[in-house]
């Protein structure tokens, strides 16, 4: 079955989006799953500087990720399009999957 034969493989990719979506929205309240409970050696200062630099980096995604949807939506009919959309969003859980990586 090739990708452009049925509405399913789009349907995929567009939860794919929601589904990376929810994860950049997740960056921003790491701090709550990483507690300063957990970490006594982390300050409330510390945090403060960690949680700007997440909202800087899921604000990012999240521009890339609406980005890369918008324009996919509009060239949804070229068969091309949905494989540029995979290809970014493969960037785009590339560079989530390091941002929990680091903050961790």
């Amino acid at each position: 079955m090739s990708i452009t034969s049925t509405h399913e493989p789009t349907s995929l990719l567009l939860s794919k989006i929601e589904s990376l979506k929810a994860r950049t929205e997740l960056l921003t309240g790491l701090n709550k799953i990483v507690s300063s409970k957990d970490n006594p050696n982390i300050s409330d200062a510390q945090w403060y500087a960690i949680n700007n630099q997440l909202n800087v980096v899921a604000n990012k995604i999240s521009r890339q990720l609406t980005y890369y949807s918008d324009k996919f939506l509009m060239d949804a009919q070229r068969g091309k399009a949905q494989y540029k959309l995979i290809n970014a969003l493969g960037e785009v859980e590339l560079e989530l999957s390091q941002a929990y990586f680091f903050y961790l």
